[in-house]
């Protein structure tokens, strides 16, 4: 008896642990208090990015703006489902952020947009468009054109001239230029 008990004992921990072993990227939780396991700029490394706020630990009650969300600690991806799922004054702290961290380290952001693939959030469009035209926008409704922004742009069209990269960078000239003709200024 004992050692039956003992044998299914060992059974159990050897599958916990291959249980532990097998663990991919994308089952790593990632957190909106940054304690995360991954880092948001290892998205070479992930397979898939949710667009959903709840797998960040994302409440309702922040989306609706009722309990507050510090959009500076959350991971890149969190971010962009909160982006995703938002609106009013949350939408535009959040898209200033995503803006913010393009300028930063426009690699990582665009990686991260490539790993998002053709999902949708909202709309026909893809997240990735949604998310390069929020990023577009602010550079010219709220910081007038910078031209650090088009160097970036053109810098990343030069060098990355054929494949899904390059599709986001001309995603973001075109989201660019449509939002040049909608400004007044």
């Amino acid at each position: 008896m004992k050692t039956n008990i003992l044998a299914i004992l060992c059974a159990l921990t050897l599958l916990c642990l291959a249980g532990c072993a097998t663990r991919t990227n994308n089952e790593t939780p990632l957190t909106i208090d940054g304690t995360a396991e991954q880092d948001s700029a290892d998205t070479e490394t992930m397979e898939t990015v949710s667009l959903n706020p709840k797998d960040y630990g994302i409440t309702d009650a922040m989306l609706s703006g009722e309990e507050s969300a510090n959009i500076s600690q959350l991971s890149l991806e969190a971010l962009g489902a909160y982006f995703l799922h938002t609106d009013g004054a949350m939408a535009e702290s959040s898209g200033d952020e995503l803006y913010q961290r393009f300028m930063r380290d426009p690699d990582a952001v665009l990686s991260y947009l490539a790993k998002l693939g053709d999902q949708t959030a909202r709309g026909n469009d893809t997240a990735a468009t949604e998310l390069c035209r929020e990023i577009a926008s602010a550079d010219v409704f709220w910081y007038d054109a910078t031209p650090e922004f088009s160097a970036i742009l053109k810098e990343r069209q030069e060098r990355d001239a054929s494949g899904q990269i390059s599709e986001l960078v001309k995603c973001l000239q075109v989201e660019y230029d449509a939002a040049l003709e909608r400004n007044p200024n």
